[in-house]
């Protein structure tokens, strides 16, 4: 390394002196960085001038979120000069962005709350106001009321109990697994249960297996093909694609459906717990999906599909 500022020092907790000099290999070693420095050198191998990646590291026994960007230098006759890096700590953003976050989902939790609480209250003072006066088609307003306060009351239950399973989703056990296999078998599940629904596969012979807890990829992909049905008004066709990454290391599966697409207002709120256009959702599926990825330290990514519908985009790690 020729050069090494102090906001470098500071975020990576790394002294100048200790890695000025010495290869970017040898400087990096107590980040544990070298699948990103493999990464940068496959590009560099084909003379690709960038890589931008987020990573996750411990440094002084916390969890650092960092922005790298990568750029390689060449001469005008092609020789390679060296590699400019960029650090740029995102830690404070990400918390930022997760009190947000939950700030948003506080303020959904109390309107979903406050929704079934309004007919349970009025129920509760026609019951109490045909009792007391002694009316006589009490027993009919009494049947309707407590229904009605049973009705909203499961309708709580059943709230705070999806909000309760996103909570404390069990920690994810990953094995090597047969991705087409799974999903093919979860096809097979749907193909019996919905006549007007198609379903188009092209997966990569070579992507013979990925590193994942079956059970939880599962609820993935019934999330996904659920929301994909209600979009299309249970008709239409779902393609699902598989390709392994030019590195060999992520493997992208993409689900792609005819429905009503996505507002471009709603993109960022995508994976926001409680966000749902549904009649009846309650706005977990895509958050636990969302996290299910994440705990596999993948990515997942939604889009407008060419020409209508919606496009999802999974990477998920091949290796352990």
């Amino acid at each position: 390394m020729k050069t090494f500022n102090q906001s470098a020092e500071r975020i990576l907790n790394l002294k100048a002196i200790d890695v000025i000099g010495k290869t970017y290999r040898e400087g990096f070693k107590p980040l544990h960085l070298n699948s990103l420095v493999k990464s940068f050198e496959k590009k560099i191998e084909k003379q690709k001038i960038n890589l931008e990646e987020e990573v996750q590291i411990k440094i002084d026994q916390k969890l650092v979120t960092l922005k790298m960007i990568l750029t390689s230098l060449y001469k005008d006759d092609g020789d390679f000069l060296g590699v400019v890096i960029v650090f740029d700590d995102l830690s404070a953003l990400l918390k930022a962005q997760k009190m947000a976050a939950w700030q948003e989902v506080a303020r959904r939790l109390a309107h979903e709350i406050k929704n079934p609480l309004t007919p349970i209250q009025l129920a509760s003072q026609r019951l109490r106001k045909k009792f007391t006066e002694h009316a006589p088609d009490f027993d009919t307003v009494f049947e309707e009321s407590t229904k009605i306060i049973m009705e909203e009351v499961n309708s709580m239950k059943s709230m705070v109990d999806e909000f309760s399973q996103f909570a404390r989703m069990p920690i994810s056990q990953p094995q090597p697994l047969q991705i087409h296999r799974l999903i093919q078998d979860i096809i097979t599940l749907y193909h019996n249960a919905h006549k007007d629904i198609q379903f188009e596969t092209s997966f990569d012979e070579t992507l013979v297996s990925i590193y994942a807890d079956a059970e939880q990829l599962k609820r993935v992909f019934i999330n996904l093909f659920e929301n994909a049905l209600e979009a299309m008004n249970q008709a239409g066709t779902i393609r699902v694609k598989t390709r392994q990454a030019q590195d060999q290391n992520m493997a992208i599966i993409e689900i792609s459906d005819e429905g009503v697409g996505i507002h471009p207002e709603d993109v960022e709120k995508l994976f926001l717990p409680y966000f749902s256009k549904k009649k009846s959702g309650t706005g977990l599926g895509l958050a636990i999906v969302h996290r299910i990825i994440t705990d596999h330290h993948g990515t997942i990514r939604i889009e407008n599909n060419q020409p209508k519908g919606t496009r999802v985009i999974i990477e998920l790690p091949v290796t352990a």
